[in-house]
């Protein structure tokens, strides 16, 4: 019989495997895709308690709380939040399917650490579909903006003194179905391309500045501020793929002795916003509409064919794929999907698959992929909080937090934390294997184990 203690260093060194791979994995492309749209990242928990395990449970809870309400919120529309369902601590644990922690720092009575909440795709699903809401779950490939700052005799880009790029630089949100990517505005950005050539809309500029991270798709964002009325007007200019795509004009009005700075911080939140918006509505999933098209998929060796039935896969608008004939140059299949085959066609570009009509016949080709990306300003990890708890236990995964019979319990009042020891060692990782409790906190400095 295997004692259980040495299964458990087993479960441990498998998963430390299995983490490792992945970062690889990770690490071959430095800008992140929005592939894992049921994943929620960087979720902030702060609590203290009675106790090092009452804080860290009742902040795993929290933590799930205010992931499902981001996940929701990514998913499903403004006009729709007065329908979204309210999860009780059974329902919750139901819907999650692993939690990794960050940054983990424990006492005596605090936690703190940040959250990534992994959902299961099939139950949030049917949630949203019992309340009758609508939802989008197809991730854009990601778009660098290019934050152009007007006055009455300057247009700036790259220059230190923009304020529209600072902005952009320290506000930019994550975690949508649009991943924004602001570039890092060094000397290969500025030789890239300039303030007049991205006003212009120069395409030839635009894709290279674009391929350097990694991306196909730009946004040029042109602010000025405004006096009558008070606010910043922004014109936002979306090009993909070398082609423009579509133009809108945004106000964000002044609050009252707002200052310039702090407007234009908001006004970053408003054009994502507007933005995430926009691409839920054309990408609404339509279980009312199903259809179905045959097309021609040409094929140089059995690589490009696996690379093209995986990207198929993993569209959500594709409900099956059919063979109906194969052979060394092309494949010819049968395409199942819902919605209208305009939303198919932006779903597979999303994809680097090019749907085009000729006539009556469909050619389904995949696309060449963009260049090795570079770091952006977005990878500066965020500042660690003051007065942090004493032990820092670096990266874990943990199982969901399982519901109590009591239901939540109500955050205890903040306290002091006790006084920080030397820097934490940021290659401790801690992992449990799925369904098996939570590893106990570390025993705080001075205390006997």
């Amino acid at each position: 019989m295997v004692h259980r203690g040495a299964l458990r260093c087993r479960v441990l060194r498998a998963l430390g495997l299995l983490a490792l791979a992945a970062g690889l994995l990770a690490g071959q492309a430095a800008v992140a895709r929005a592939d894992d749209v049921f994943a929620v990242t960087g979720v902030p928990v702060d609590v203290t308690a009675d106790s090092a395990t009452a804080a860290r449970e009742q902040a795993l809870l929290e933590g799930q709380r205010k992931a499902v309400q981001i996940l929701f919120k990514r998913l499903t529309l403004p006009e729709d939040a007065s329908k979204l369902p309210q999860l009780s601590d059974a329902e919750l644990f139901e819907v999650v399917q692993g939690i990794e922690v960050e940054r983990e720092k424990i006492s005596s009575v605090r936690y703190l650490g940040d959250l990534t909440v992994r959902f299961k795709p099939d139950a949030i699903r049917s949630l949203l579909r019992t309340a009758g809401i609508r939802y989008a779950e197809t991730a854009s490939k990601p778009l660098v903006v290019v934050p152009v700052y007007r006055t009455s005799d300057a247009t700036m880009l790259w220059d230190e003194t923009n304020p529209w790029l600072a902005a952009w630089s320290a506000h930019v949100g994550k975690g949508g179905l649009v991943p924004f990517i602001v570039p890092l505005g060094d000397l290969t950005d500025m030789g890239a391309i300039g303030a007049d050539d991205a006003v212009q809309g120069t395409i030839a500029k635009l894709d290279a500045l674009a391929h350097r991270y990694h991306a196909s798709d730009t946004l040029v964002a042109i602010a000025t501020l405004s006096t009558a009325p008070a606010g910043v007007d922004i014109t936002e200019t979306h090009y993909a793929s070398g082609q423009l795509q579509r133009t809108d004009v945004l106000h964000v009005a002044a609050e009252a002795g707002e200052a310039p700075d702090a407007l234009l911080a908001r006004a970053v939140g408003d054009v994502q916003n507007q933005i995430e918006q926009n691409w839920k509505q054309e990408n609404l999933l339509r279980f009312d509409r199903e259809d179905m098209l045959t097309a021609t998929v040409p094929l140089h060796d059995l690589a490009e064919w696996i690379s093209v039935r995986r990207k198929l896969a993993d569209s959500v608008l594709i409900r099956s794929v059919e063979i109906v004939s194969f052979s060394k140059s092309q494949a010819i299949v049968g395409l199942h999907y819902l919605g209208d085959v305009g939303q198919l066609k932006l779903a597979l570009s999303q994809k680097d698959l090019d749907l085009t009509q000729d006539g009556v016949n469909w050619t389904l080709r995949l696309t060449a992929p963009t260049p090795e990306a570079v770091p952006t300003s977005g990878a500066v990890p965020p500042a660690q909080p003051a007065g942090s708890p004493a032990t820092d236990t670096g990266s874990t995964a943990v199982a969901p937090a399982a519901p109590t019979t009591s239901g939540p319990v109500a955050t205890a009042p903040a306290q002091s934390p006790p006084a920080a020891t030397p820097p934490p060692n940021p290659a401790a990782s801690t992992a449990v294997a799925p369904g098996s409790a939570a590893p106990p906190a570390p025993t705080p400095p001075g205390a006997n184990p």
